[in-house]
């Protein structure tokens, strides 16, 4: 999935922090594909500060750093950690507006997953039921 710096800043600063040890290994995995590398913020004329609590910030030019996609490998596991943290921030109502881009992506495509899945399982129960019927003639 390509994703702008917009993108990747805001879903890195979602994931979750705490998970069981096969999940933060998956988050873990998306925090390292996520992070603003040297070379990219030379790209889009950004800097790299640090805090004085020691958290790091960043600033571009924002034209340019729409402009720059990363191509992010998001497997079937980790979609499924986004889109449940999604749901999670929705039904809590504390869905912030740095991610409603992410989440019509996200949750879109996993409730097209999610059709198509039950339309190859009806597909295939269908296809069982014909079968049948020739079967028996």
């Amino acid at each position: 999935m390509k994703l702008n710096i917009n993108d990747r800043i805001s879903l890195r600063n979602a994931l979750p922090t705490e998970a069981n040890r096969a999940s933060m290994t998956v988050i873990y995995d998306l925090h390292e594909q996520l992070e603003i590398l040297d070379s990219e913020l030379s790209q889009i004329d950004g800097k790299k500060s640090v805090n004085d609590n020691g958290s790091v910030g960043f600033t571009w030019d924002a034209d340019k750093g729409k402009a720059y996609l990363k191509d992010i490998v998001i497997g079937e596991v980790a979609n499924g950690i986004i889109c449940e943290l999604l749901r999670k921030l929705d039904k809590e109502n504390k869905y912030p507006p740095s991610l409603i881009k992410l989440g019509v992506r996200f949750l879109d495509q996993d409730e097209a997953g999610k059709e198509l899945a039950l339309k190859k399982q009806q597909a295939a129960i269908l296809k069982g039921a014909n079968q049948d019927l020739l079967d028996k003639k």
